[in-house]
């Protein structure tokens, strides 16, 4: 900018006589330039300055030319053209208003504090920089004494005097205004703000504790900690506090407090995917007047309310300001597209010229080559629109402007031209989705022999069709025999393409593939033998490369196989999946129905159909015997020039005539209206339709244009209005005016009346009629989740609502008997009565799994599906707190009650859980040996054990495990026993199996075991039964839990959550009534020394661990792993499942002092184990208990659920 000589020689002045930043040289001037402006344009923190320049003729001040100077540290002012203000040297060194000139303020008759620019109590003053007194937490865990500070950067300012004030900087620590919990230990949070005083130092003040559950709120809590700061204190920033904090972070900002620098900002969401609720509120920190912008469904919405969960949001209009001007390229036909797949880029050339919205697209010209699109296989769209030129792996929108489409693949790149002419968005939708693609000549086929099996005349030639995709006409070159693209579908809907194929369909030798979809998955099938396949041939107008150009002929493989012919005569386009090239079904045509018979071990063409027309409205050739297959009733003609395209509109606009013979109107076959009447305004008294007596006066029938029918009357004052001298009778009786009946005696002939809901995409709401063929039983059905009312004197007396419960308002007299089912219905009733339990006694039970005895004493049977019972392995303890080694039996223990549910295969019976039950690991009877044989029997009873266990004995075989169980006091062992004879024979589950356990009523309650295929995957699944976990094939099995044995000893397994001689082990995980089992991990060594880089156990050992059973997978195990170290740098991980790998989330480091890790995870089911893991950047001494045992102890905590 050039300035005028007085302008510049006083800059210049001011900049050398500069001192200081507190004490600097200034000048008068005014703001505004000689057009009005004051910010410079998209620069708002510049505002315009001319100096006094002398006074002219008239007296009138004269002014040099304007410069931009700094806004000021919150200069706003009245912001008028011809303010008086002082320019100087801001704190950066930089031009900028320094203040108001107060003496011309006065001069002007106007209140200087009022007009200070930098006042905190007006209202109306702005700043220009926010980064001013920039506030943040400093906390650190590091420093304890450093958790909870706040430091504020050092800003110039105006004080409320007026004064230039450069605010040096601090910090300031919250942690004395956490709030502590209430006095029933409830935690609470407060309003901590932070302000510059009076002395131009920090302070804070606090806001009134409330419990945590109640909202904090700006009009509340704010200003409570705002209204309590010292005189003229200038807020900065407010923080929540809470009882449980550990750390200040910029999570716990509440707000900006510096409204005296810059507007509050308000809260605004421009990148919505759904449409705000009335719970983006205040709390949210949205204000009134914020935006919302839904990308996804391209509105945007304004906030007029945001009351605390009933914020207003009202739509303002659409995303995209579409306009009626043209879009597209002035010569579509002239240009040529092609595609570099190597490159992954279209380039334009020829003729070209676009517009978007009437605006020429200057990068647009003949040579233009687009940027890569990504390097991912998938469906890349080109488009235009004001913003630029960009690839989209999402569809086209019609207000954009088409380029080219490409589908990416590993095996497969080819592009498709959409260079449309200039149309109107709105048009170019129309056009697309009613006409689309067609052919309007050529694509004939030749060289082809029907029912022939020589492959040569099974190899049919195309001749060059011209294609249309809407106005873009395409002429394709031939297709030659032998070389055919192919198109088939795999897993889902994935499309897969070959070229250069010598036939048209795939083979096994002469035997063609088919598509099939079964088993959620697309597959190839052989045809079956004397069965049919249709293949169809698809023209593209691909783009004009070699490689694309392998594309615009498709022969896509047939997805039906029947042994009818007529089946696949009947199959149109429609009928075809396309899957990924679906989105572009109206970017292409069909042109070609193959039909193809397989028999004999060879395949023929049995019939060849040239397919015409658009929009899967496609003809077939003459000469096929077959009938038109018309599949879009909008349309009609073939496409060809003697046959065009047209769009249906078949009815008769007659003017003035009056017939006085017989009318006939036929509905078209193209379309639904028989007879279309409408009037040329909106006068809702017009009558559309009017019939009369032959008086001429005397209403039949009258059909407003406000949409009201009368029968009878010509002025129906509702939708429908019947109006008769007589009612009508049936049977007998008067029936009314009106009558609803169907024409024949069919079910549900007597249906009266319904009620339908248009609001949610008319449903119907309510049904009254007959419910059966008899017509004779009649039903008021509500069909939506609602309630059944009745009503009298306008009183709500009886409901039955969206449940069936059905509630009576008043009292309820039975004249009749009340019966109750009984059975396996469950039926309870409650009452109010203080009496004592026998006398308010309801209903009693004589089984406990019939019904329910209920009373003033509580309820003494049971409602739901019980399982009051716990695994374990300590005999009448639910959950044991001390450690339970080498146990060979499994305990069922009463827990939380003593009643079981089990499932008889029609319904549950509940049992009584008396005393424990058990089953045993490790179990002994007696058996017979038999010398040869591996046959075991005369056992006591087999039911307790499982295939697999180990069996030891006199005379039974080495090693011998059961094979099969033959029956209740028989097995069978993998091994010949070596002598007969009575014998103790030991069974012993193997070390690390897991087995499920079960509960069953064999004549009482039992334990059953079901041993796992492996660690984490069951053998035989587990299925649920009115949500209940039970086994497969025998649903009378109820789950109780899972056991892992021993991973060391056969037969046993153990509980302990300490290190007592090796590792803890949670190996018992319940079902039901799960708690948490704690365990802990110690190595009580002093001290080592570790200097790899490498992941390994803890002290190198193994057993720093925890081994573990999981029943479900429905909760997470937790692990916190901490331990000391020296100087360098080590770190902790715990590994699932292995010795290797960190598959902790979070983790320390150190370089001297604690480190270690923490894991909470879902781990699957089976049996587990978490590892304790070290990693040394260099040597480093690592701790155990670093020889202070009373002291120290390094290691980890945490618990299994089981």
């Amino acid at each position: 900018m050039r300035l005028d000589a007085r302008t510049a020689s006083k800059l210049a002045r001011l900049r050398r006589g500069v001192r200081n930043v507190n004490q600097q040289d200034s000048e008068q001037a005014v703001l505004g330039d000689e057009n009005g402006n004051i910010s410079a344009k998209r620069q708002p923190y510049l505002y315009y300055a001319r100096f006094l320049d002398g006074e002219n003729e008239d007296g009138s001040t004269q002014y040099g030319k304007a410069f931009t100077v700094l806004s000021g540290a919150g200069y706003g002012g009245p912001e008028k053209v011809g303010t008086a203000v002082y320019i100087g040297l801001a704190y950066d060194g930089q031009l900028g208003v320094l203040g108001t000139d107060r003496e011309a303020l006065l001069e002007l008759d106007k209140n200087p504090r009022a007009e200070n620019p930098n006042s905190p109590y007006n209202k109306f003053v702005y700043m220009r920089n926010a980064d001013l007194f920039l506030a943040k937490p400093l906390g650190t865990t590091s420093d304890t004494g450093k958790k909870f500070e706040v430091r504020v950067e050092a800003s110039p300012y105006i004080s409320d005097e007026g004064e230039h004030v450069v605010f040096p900087g601090g910090k300031i620590d919250l942690e004395s205004y956490i709030p502590a919990a209430d006095g029933d230990g409830n935690n609470q949070h407060l309003i901590c703000a932070v302000f510059v005083n009076a002395s131009n130092e920090l302070e804070a003040v606090a806001s009134t504790a409330k419990l945590i559950d109640e909202v904090i709120t700006w009009e509340g809590d704010v200003d409570e900690a705002f209204n309590a700061r010292s005189a003229r204190a200038l807020p900065v920033r407010y923080y929540l506090l809470y009882t449980e904090i550990t750390l200040l972070t910029e999570g716990d900002d509440f707000g900006d407090g510096r409204d005296w620098i810059a507007a509050p900002e308000r809260k605004n969401n421009y990148t919505g995917t759904v449409k705000p609720e009335v719970t983006d509120d205040i709390d949210l920190r949205y204000e009134i007047g914020s935006l919302w912008i839904d990308i996804v469904g391209e509105q945007i919405y304004m906030c007029l309310d945001n009351t605390d969960g009933a914020a207003d949001w009202e739509t303002i209009g659409n995303l995209y300001d579409v306009t009626a001007d043209p879009t597209g390229f002035t010569d579509p036909a002239n240009i040529v597209s092609t595609y570099d797949s190597t490159a992954r880029t279209i380039t334009l050339t020829g003729t070209v010229k676009a517009y978007f919205k009437g605006e020429v697209v200057t990068e647009l010209v003949s040579g233009w080559v687009s940027n890569p699109h990504d390097n991912t296989p998938g469906l890349w769209f080109l488009m235009f629109d004001d913003t630029g030129i960009s690839w989209s792996d999402t569809v086209w929108k019609f207000y954009e402007g088409h380029i080219a489409f490409v589908s990416f693949g590993a095996t497969h790149k080819w592009g498709l031209r959409n260079c449309h002419g200039l149309m109107d968005w709105t048009a170019h939708k129309q056009f697309h989705e009613v006409i689309g693609t067609y052919k309007t000549e050529g694509g004939d086929f030749s060289g082809y022999t029907l029912d022939s099996t020589t492959a040569a005349e099974r190899r049919p030639l195309v001749s060059s069709p011209t294609i249309y995709d809407e106005d873009l006409m395409s002429a394709l070159d031939a297709l030659a025999a032998e070389s055919y693209s192919w198109h088939w579908l795999t897993s889902t809907d994935t499309s897969n393409f070959a070229i250069a194929q010598t036939d048209i369909v795939s083979l096994s030798t002469n035997r063609p593939y088919w598509n099939e979809f079964t088993g959620g998955a697309w597959t190839q099938t052989l045809m079956a033998n004397s069965s049919y396949m249709a293949i169809w041939l698809i023209a593209i107008p691909t783009t004009d490369d070699a490689v694309s150009k392998n594309y615009r002929f498709i022969w896509q493989q047939g997805q039906v196989n029947s042994t009818s012919l007529a089946v696949i005569q009947a199959l149109a386009p429609p009928n075809v999946s396309l899957g990924e090239i679906a989105a572009l079904a109206l970017e292409f045509v069909f042109i070609g129905k193959a039909i193809l018979k397989y028999s004999g071990a060879n395949w023929t063409l049995e019939e060849f159909n040239k397919l015409e027309g658009t929009r899967f409205l496609q003809t077939l050739s003459p000469g096929s015997g077959l009938s038109t297959v018309s599949t879009d009733a909008t349309l009609t003609g073939s496409g060809t020039a003697g046959d065009p395209l047209a769009v249906v509109d078949d009815y008769v606009d007659i003017d003035g005539d009056i017939m006085t013979g017989l009318l006939e109107i036929q509905v078209p076959t193209a379309t639904t209206e028989a007879l279309i009447l409408k009037t040329t305004d909106d006068d809702a008294t017009k009558k559309l339709l009017a019939a009369f007596k032959a008086d001429g006066t005397t209403y039949l029938i009258s059909l407003t244009a406000g949409g009201r029918l009368g029968i009878g009357t010509g002025n129906p004052n509702a939708p429908l209005e019947v109006k008769g001298l007589y009612p009508g009778t049936v049977g007998g009786f008067p029936s009314g005016l009106l009558h609803v009946i169907t024409a024949d005696n069919s079910e549900f002939a007597n249906s009266v009346i319904t009620g339908h809901n248009f609001y949610t995409g008319n449903t119907q709401l309510w049904y009254l009629g007959s419910t059966s063929n008899s017509n004779n039983d009649i039903a008021l059905i509500n069909r939506q989740d609602g309630s059944l009312s009745l009503w009298t004197d306008n009183i709500l007396r009886l409901m039955i609502d969206n449940l069936g419960n059905i509630l009576v308002y008043n009292n309820l007299e039975i004249q009749g008997t009340l019966e109750l089912a009984s059975g396996t219905t469950v039926n309870e009733i409650d009452t109010a009565m203080d009496a004592s339990p026998t006398d308010d006694q309801l209903l009693t039970a004589q089984a406990i799994s019939e019904a329910i005895l209920a009373g003033g004493g509580g309820v003494t049977g049971t409602v739901l599906l019980p399982f009051n019972a716990r695994l374990t392995l300590e005999t009448g303890v639910a959950v044991s707190t001390t450690s339970q080694p080498n146990k060979q039996e499994i305990f069922l223990t009463p827990c939380k009650g003593n009643r079981l549910a089990l499932y008889n295969g029609t319904t549950w019976d509940t049992h009584e859980l008396g005393s424990d039950i058990s089953v045993k690991l490790t179990d002994v009877q007696d058996g017979d040996t038999h010398n040869g044989t591996a046959i075991i029997d005369n056992m006591t009873n087999t039911s307790q054990l499982i295939e697999g266990m180990l069996v030891t004995g006199t005379g039974v075989g080495l090693f011998a495990q059961i094979s099969s169980i033959d029956s209740a006091t028989q097995i069978t062992v993998d091994q010949n026993s070596t002598a007969d004879g009575t014998v103790a024979i030991l069974s012993k589950v193997v070390k690390g199996t897991v087995v499920d356990i079960f509960v069953v009523d064999d004549g009482g309650l039992a334990l059953r075991m079901v041993a796992w295929a492996s660690s984490t995957a069951r053998a035989t699944a587990i299925v649920q039964v009115d949500g209940i976990d039970v086994l497969t094939g025998s649903t009378g099995w109820r789950l109780a839990g899972s056991i892992l044995v021993s991973t060391s000893t056969n037969g046993v397994t153990f509980d302990s959550g300490v290190y007592t001689t090796t590792f803890p082990a949670r190996n018992v995980s319940n079902r039901y009534n799960r708690v948490l089992r704690f365990f802990s991990i110690i190595d009580t060594t002093d001290s080592w020394v570790y200097a790899v880089a490498t992941l390994r156990p803890w002290n190198n050992d193994v057993n720093n661990k925890v081994e573990f059973c999981n029943c479900v997978d429905d909760d997470p195990v937790y692990c916190n792993f901490i331990f000391g170290a020296g100087a360098n740098f080590l770190a902790g991980a715990i590994d699932v499942d292995g010795t290797t790998a960190k598959d902790n989330y979070i983790g320390g480091f150190t370089g001297y002092g604690t480190t270690g890790a923490i894991l909470s995870r879902h781990v699957g089911i089976g049996r587990h184990k978490l590892t304790l893991l070290e990693y040394a950047g260099a040597a480093i001494t690592v701790y155990g208990d670093a020889n202070l045992p009373n002291t120290v102890q390094c290691g980890a905590t945490g618990w299994i659920w089981g």
